[in-house]
Order: structure tokens, then C-alpha cells, then sequence
């Protein structure tokens, strides 16, 4: 997801707020590491059916945890908290991946893969870089925890060292930005169409593009559906425009 796209494109990148993401975890606490957690963020109150969150070791660059999300919901923050018993997160250098995949295909064992990947984020605490990992995830850079702090995700999908605060939202880039009140984009991952509606009854202009900065689709929609059923397989970037706010995130499509 974190990967250096062309110049153009980077300007859209630097001012997303993405779909469903790992916005920080907590893998390493002075002493026994009793206080770990991941944490969720996309829309609230949405159901996280068919997504999977998966550990990998870096000793051999395999699963060694796989957590269903079925049955589970973010809150009305738009947060989802997993907490780990006692050195339920390794170390590192591991990796944390989010997929939209069934539990059952990622038996401990599993190779990393990019297919129905989400978001992942790979990590150490003072290790060398896990190149191979990083390759099988797609990520280019390895983070690195310590003791005092939760590594958070910032609104370019970069991590920063903070003091833990599971179910707040983080510091972003994006912070600044005048957003759209209520924006809500649905199903994502998506086929065929795709729902995006906000609290405001004002035409929504939407543009979509692909990975490589090309725009695919151009619309206006009305608090309506959008067909996207020209759209490939794959991840796009989506931007919303309603009055003078802006939203844009990260749209899959199955």
C-alpha cells in the first residue's frame, strides 16, 4: 500500500484517508508484553465480515496467527480493537497483514501474499530489514517499535512512534483537510456498484483512478449509487468533492 507511485499521482496519495486500515498497534512493552493490540479503523458501525487479520513470522516469513473478523463490527468512531494475550504479537521482525480472505486459506504456515490484501505494515523492534517479507507484502519499509510506544498510521500510510491510544483516532496528514461530514463509501471491497452518501444533500462529484494516477471514471452522483462496473479488478484511489470539502480513500474492487 505504502509504495512510491508517479509524482503526479503522490499528490493524491498525500491527502487520502483510506478505506479499512491498520491504524496502530503494540507489539513490544517493557517487561512481559501483556498490553498488545491491534487496531482497526474504517467506517462506523460497519461490518467486518470476510476480513482476516494474519501474522507473519520473519523466521521463515510464514503465518503464525490468523484472526477472523467475522462477526465483528467497528464502533461508532469507526474503530475495531484486538487485544493479544501476553506475547500474542512477536517482536519482530514479523508483519501484520489485513485481508478481505477466508481464515481457513491461511492455516499457520502461510506464505505472505498479495492477493486479497488490504492493508499490511511490516516491523521490528531494532532488527535488520526483513527484505523478503517486505517483498511478499509489497511494503517497502520496515518500523520500528520500542517499549513506550504504539506504532500509528498517518494519512500518507506511513507509521510514526506515539504514545499508545487504541480507539482514538491518530494525528494525520489529512487532519487538516476540510472533509466530507458523514461521507460514507459502501461496499468496499466492491463489484459492479458501489453507495457513497454524506450528511449533506449536495451533489457529490466522484472521480476514481487507478494505480498508475489514470482517471477511469468522472461522475456526479446524488447521495446515489455509482456503477463502476467498467472498473478491472483491483485497487483504485477514490475522490469525492461536495461544496468546498474533500474526501478521498481507497476503493477495492472484486
Amino acid at each position: 500500500m505504502k509504495k512510491l507511485y508517479f509524482f503526479l499521482f503522490t499528490i493524491l496519495l498525500a491527502n487520502m484517508s483510506f478505506g479499512q486500515i491498520i491504524s496502530e498497534f503494540d507489539a513490544d512493552q517493557a517487561g512481559t508484553d501483556s498490553a498488545e493490540f491491534i487496531e482497526i479503523q474504517w467506517s462506523p458501525n460497519t461490518s467486518l465480515n470476510g476480513y482476516i487479520i494474519v501474522l507473519f513470522n520473519g523466521n521463515g516469513d510464514i503465518s503464525y496467527n490468523t484472526v477472523d473478523l467475522t462477526g465483528e463490527t467497528t464502533d461508532a468512531n469507526g474503530f475495531f480493537v484486538i487485544n493479544f494475550p501476553s506475547n500474542g504479537i512477536q517482536n519482530g521482525p514479523d508483519a501484520i497483514a489485513l485481508y478481505m480472505d477466508s481464515a481457513s486459506n491461511f492455516p499457520n504456515g502461510t506464505a505472505p501474499t498479495t492477493t486479497n490484501l488490504v492493508d499490511a505494515v511490516v516491523y521490528g523492534t531494532n532488527d535488520s530489514d526483513d527484505t523478503a517479507l517486505m517483498n511478499a507484502l509489497g511494503e517497502t519499509v520496515q518500523y520500528n517499535d520500542d517499549t513506550s510506544n504504539s506504532l500509528n498510521q498517518s494519512g500518507d500510510g506511513t507509521f510514526y512512534l506515539a504514545a499508545p491510544s487504541s480507539g482514538v483516532t491518530n494525528n494525520t496528514l489529512s487532519s487538516n483537510q476540510n472533509q466530507i461530514k458523514g461521507f460514507a463509501l459502501y461496499p468496499n471491497p466492491a463489484n459492479g456498484f458501489i453507495n457513497i452518501s454524506s450528511k449533506s444533500n449536495a451533489k457529490i462529484s466522484v472521480a476514481i483512478f487507478d494505480m498508475l494516477g489514470k482517471q477511469v471514471i468522472n461522475t456526479v452522483t446524488n447521495n446515489e449509487t455509482v456503477n463502476i462496473s467498467s472498473l478491472n479488478t483491483g485497487i483504485y484511489m477514490l475522490r469525492a468533492v461536495q461544496d468546498n470539502a474533500t474526501t478521498t480513500t481507497r476503493l477495492v474492487v472484486k
